[in-house]
């Protein structure tokens, strides 16, 4: 959940942008609205960030998210960061060989060694 929320109530309605950055991909990783809305009399309005799972064995991730209004309805930036904590296991290895056995014959021998993941 992301929150904005103002420092004293205002008679109007408020349109919070939200400017989005850091390693993490919207769409791919993470969906977030565009803005955050604080209706008139309100002092604070919410949307929400949700992860996306990919079956990508990863590092963490992180969204910097950057709240501002543009349409003169309330003054400064705040800024804050989420990590989204990667919960895929990371890939074993399984190794094979072709053919399982060669014999020291003196003659040049060769054995295709496999590693998949």
């Amino acid at each position: 959940m992301v929150t904005a929320t103002l420092s004293a109530l205002s008679a109007r309605l408020v349109t919070v942008d939200l400017a989005k950055s850091g390693n993490a991909t919207e769409t791919a990783d993470y969906m977030l609205a565009s803005m955050i809305t604080i209706l008139a009399g309100d002092q604070s309005g919410s949307t929400t960030l949700v992860a996306k799972q990919d079956n990508l064995s990863e590092n963490d991730e992180e969204v910097i998210i950057t709240g501002s209004c543009t349409d003169g309805t309330c003054s400064g930036t705040s800024t804050k960061m989420v990590t989204i904590v990667d919960t895929t296991a990371p890939p074993t290895v399984t190794l094979s060989a072709d053919p399982m056995m060669i014999h020291e014959t003196g003659a040049t021998t060769s054995a295709l060694i496999m590693a998949t993941l």
